[in-house]
């Protein structure tokens, strides 16, 4: 899967974004059983509170999110939920790049992705 990492200040791995069509809710569970450590605490649901929010899961004791950054975007943002977590993401951002959505999902994503340029 294609990412786009975002750094911080001292140009360390933040956060990564991502283009939302690769990713479905089974993936995510796949992606994460990846790092072992990691659990889903939660998914977006249809009248949910935070409807921008994508899903919570936790990865050596911090917690992240991946946010659809301007509510109905084509984007994920995936990062730590506070901002003074200093964890490398290095391990997070691996397993997302490593990700091969299911053939159906990745082709529509490949042509979505061309007509949006």
């Amino acid at each position: 899967m294609k990412l786009t990492p975002l750094y911080d200040n001292d140009n360390r791995l933040l956060a990564i974004e991502f283009e939302s069509i690769y990713l479905s809710k089974s993936g995510l569970k796949e992606v994460l059983h990846q790092l072992g450590d990691a659990h889903i605490l939660n998914f977006r649901t249809a009248f949910g509170s935070e409807p921008y929010v994508f899903a919570r899961f936790t990865y050596r004791g911090n917690q992240y999110v991946i946010i659809e950054p301007y509510g109905d975007s084509s984007r994920y943002w995936c990062g730590p939920e506070d901002d003074n977590v200093k964890n490398d993401f290095c391990e997070i951002e691996k397993v997302f790049k490593a990700h091969n959505p299911f053939f159906l999902r990745r082709i529509l994503g490949d042509f979505l992705s061309l007509l949006s340029r």
